[in-house]
């Protein structure tokens, strides 16, 4: 079923949910936290700034979102995010 996510990341109470055309990026902040919707068409580039432990995802309207998670599943999402573009 497409509504059925690939995968999920947690970190520090933010959690990423990857489907097969977007991804939703739910800060920390309980109820009141906003969550945030990038369908994979409108991403411009992926980044991964030196020296930093996070993902720069700059879309196209442009904007840029930050995603900070631990390091090994900061590649991992990178490299699942560029497979499905």
């Amino acid at each position: 079923m497409a509504t059925d996510p690939i995968s999920e990341y947690k970190y520090a109470g933010l959690r990423v949910t990857v489907f097969n055309n977007r991804m939703e990026i739910k800060p920390p902040g309980g109820v009141f936290a906003k969550k945030k919707m990038i369908i994979f068409r409108n991403i411009a580039s992926l980044e991964i700034p030196p020296l930093l432990n996070c993902l720069d995802i700059y879309t196209n309207d442009g904007k840029k979102h930050r995603v900070s998670l631990k390091p090994t599943e900061t590649k991992l999402l990178k490299e699942q995010i560029e497979s499905l573009l």
